[in-house]
C-alpha cells in the first residue's frame, strides 16, 4: 500500500466523554500506519497526554479551536461537540487542505449532517458507533458491541451501500491482547489476584468504593488498580492503595499484562469489556452510562460477566456482596472464563484494517 493513502479520525476525549474513543481510535490507527497510511487526528478536546501519545507514534494532531460552547439539540449528545456539527465540518474541512482515502468519526454529536458535508475532501467514510440512535452517511459502520439484534438497529440509520461490521468479533484491541491470549487459561479457584479496572475517567470514583468492598472482605487478595490521568480523585485512591498495599497503575501501558495475570475483575461495561473477555478475565461489570446497560445486559446472557448493575448507586456493601459470592463459587469462575473467551478472538483491528484496504 502506497504512502499516499491518507486516513482521517474526528474524536474527542474529556471528563464526560470517556477515554474510551480515543483508544479503539488509535489502536485502529497503530494498525493501519504498519500498513504504510498516513494518520491524522482531528480533536476539539484532548488530553495532552493523548497528544504525547499520538506524537510518540509519529501520527499528526490538529486541535480545533475551543469556542464557547454553541449547539443545539438535534441528537442526544448535541452538547459534546462544543459546536454545531454545520460549524465543526467546516471546521474540518479547513484543516484538509486536500483530498483523504477515508476519514474515521467516533463521536455521538456527529450524523450525516457532518459526514455529508465531508465527503467533498473524503473517499470513504467509516463510522464508530454503539448507540444506533442517529442516520449515518457512511461507507463502513463498526459496531464492536454485543447485540442479538445488531442488524436491525442499524438497518433503517446507514445506507443501503453500508459496509457493516457488528459484534465482538472486530472488537478493536491492541496487538498485546492477542499476544497474550496465547498464554493464558481458563481461571479457577482459588483467587489469588484482583484487578480493579474502572474506566480511565470513573467520574463517579466507583473505584474508591470497590477498594473499600475489597479491603472489607479481609482476605489475602493481591490486588491492582488501574486509573487514567484523568481521574477526579487521584489523592484519595493513592491513599487507599497505600494504606491497605495494593499495587496502583496510573495510566499504564501494560493493561493487557495485569488482566492476564489477574484471576478476576472489577470493572465497567464499556470498551474494556472486550478486552478481558479476549483474556477470559471473569469479572463482576458495573454501568456507569446508559450505553453500557445493553452491554452489561447482553454480556450476562452470554454467560460472559456477573453484572453488577448501576455503579454510580450501588453501596460498598453491595459490592462486597457480589464480590464475596463470586469468590466463593469456583465453577462459576471457570465457566465465566470459558464464555468470555467464546466471544473475542483479538483479532478484530486485522478484520476491520482488512476491510479498510480491501473493500
Amino acid at each position: 500500500m502506497a504512502n499516499t493513502f491518507s486516513i482521517v479520525f474526528r474524536l474527542d476525549a474529556y471528563t464526560e466523554i470517556g477515554t474510551g474513543h480515543f483508544m479503539r481510535c488509535f489502536t485502529l490507527a497503530q494498525e493501519l500506519s504498519t500498513r504504510s497510511a498516513s494518520i491524522h487526528f482531528i480533536a476539539r478536546y484532548l488530553p495532552e497526554y493523548f497528544e504525547e501519545k499520538l506524537k510518540e507514534n509519529g501520527f499528526r494532531l490538529t486541535r480545533l479551536p475551543s469556542e464557547n460552547k454553541v449547539y443545539n439539540n438535534e441528537l442526544a449528545h448535541s452538547s459534546w461537540l462544543g459546536v454545531t456539527q454545520e460549524i465543526d465540518a467546516d471546521q474540518t474541512l479547513s484543516v484538509l487542505s486536500q483530498h483523504v482515502q477515508l476519514i474515521v468519526v467516533d463521536h455521538y454529536a456527529i450524523s450525516a449532517l457532518w459526514e455529508s458535508k465531508l465527503r467533498a475532501k473524503a473517499e470513504k467514510i467509516m463510522v464508530i458507533d454503539d448507540l444506533a440512535d442517529r442516520y449515518h452517511d457512511c461507507d463502513i459502520l463498526l459496531d464492536q458491541n454485543l447485540f442479538k439484534d445488531a442488524l436491525e438497529r442499524y438497518r433503517t440509520h446507514v445506507p443501503f451501500s453500508c459496509r457493516t461490521l457488528l459484534g465482538p468479533a472486530y472488537a478493536l484491541l491492541r496487538n498485546e491482547f492477542f499476544i497474550y491470549r496465547q498464554y493464558v487459561s481458563v481461571r479457577s479457584a482459588p483467587v489469588k489476584r484482583l484487578l480493579v479496572l474502572l474506566g480511565g475517567v470513573d467520574q463517579y470514583n466507583l473505584t474508591s468504593k470497590a477498594l473499600l468492598a475489597v479491603k472489607n472482605l479481609n482476605r489475602s487478595i493481591a490486588v491492582d488498580v488501574v486509573i487514567g490521568n484523568q481521574h477526579p480523585t487521584v489523592d484519595i485512591i493513592s491513599e487507599q492503595c497505600t494504606a491497605n498495599n495494593y499495587a496502583l497503575h496510573i495510566q499504564p501501558d501494560n493493561v493487557a499484562a495485569l488482566m492476564a495475570s489477574a484471576d478476576i475483575s472489577i470493572g465497567s461495561a464499556g470498551s474494556t469489556s472486550w478486552e478481558r473477555c479476549a483474556l477470559g478475565l471473569p469479572s463482576i461489570c458495573f454501568t456507569q452510562a446508559e450505553n453500557q446497560i445493553p452491554i452489561a445486559e447482553n454480556l450476562e446472557k452470554e454467560g460472559a460477566i456477573i453484572n453488577g448493575g448501576d455503579g454510580v448507586t450501588i453501596s460498598v456493601s453491595g459490592i462486597q456482596h457480589i464480590l464475596e459470592d463470586l469468590l466463593n463459587d469456583p465453577k462459576k469462575i471457570s465457566s465465566l472464563s470459558v464464555n468470555a473467551m467464546k466471544l473475542v478472538d483479538a483479532i478484530g483491528v486485522k478484520k476491520v484494517a482488512d476491510v479498510i484496504f480491501n473493500d
